[in-house]
């Protein structure tokens, strides 16, 4: 719940986002945390991919989700988490977000429908 609130915040008004002092950046660096910290946890990962995404889309932050090893963090979950249908489907879409290669699989999954 608190990777999806962290993420709603850039729905916020620049003026309350000022006002709660909200920074994205720190959202981000957050999640990655969470991933990082919680690796074995397929919810997590498919809902922290899922939150990046949001970020990606919203404001176009393929730096700050690449800073710190955003694109490493995210293959290595998609490879511990390969036969989670979620995170593979929001790795794959924070990889086109930050101009990795979308089509990138797992290995063991390569020609696998996933």
């Amino acid at each position: 719940k608190g990777i999806r609130a962290l993420a709603c915040g850039i729905e916020w008004p620049p003026e309350l986002q000022k006002t709660a002092g909200y920074m994205f950046a720190v959202g981000v660096e957050l999640t990655k945390a969470a991933m990082s910290q919680h690796a074995d946890d397929a919810d997590l990962q498919s809902t922290a991919l899922e939150a990046l995404a949001k970020y990606l889309d919203k404001l176009r932050c393929a730096e700050e989700v690449k800073s710190s090893g955003g694109e490493g963090l995210v293959k290595a979950m998609m490879t511990r988490h390969a036969h989670a249908q979620k995170v593979q489907s929001w790795g794959k879409i924070v990889l086109d977000g930050i101009g990795g290669d979308r089509r990138w699989q797992p290995r063991g999954l390569a020609g696998a429908d996933g």
